[in-house]
């Protein structure tokens, strides 16, 4: 896990703050996704994502570069 603390918005709320992404291939025909995000949480920032932050990840499953 990564401290990446590059943004004003990470800065300013750490909840907001997601720093790493990892897709790979799970059990057959399923795809799994990990994500970390308020890398300090408990420290700089409460242990939760911010009540009011949009956390939307939008994935191409058929290789056309388009949101499926």
């Amino acid at each position: 896990m990564s401290h990446h603390f590059d943004t004003d918005q990470a800065k300013n709320d750490p909840r907001l703050n997601c720093c790493d992404v990892y897709l790979f291939e799970g059990r057959s025909g399923h795809t799994v996704m990990v994500m970390t995000s308020n890398a300090d949480a408990g420290i700089s920032s409460p242990d939760a994502f911010h009540p009011e932050g949009l956390y939307a990840l939008r994935i191409d499953t058929d290789g056309d570069a388009k949101e499926n």
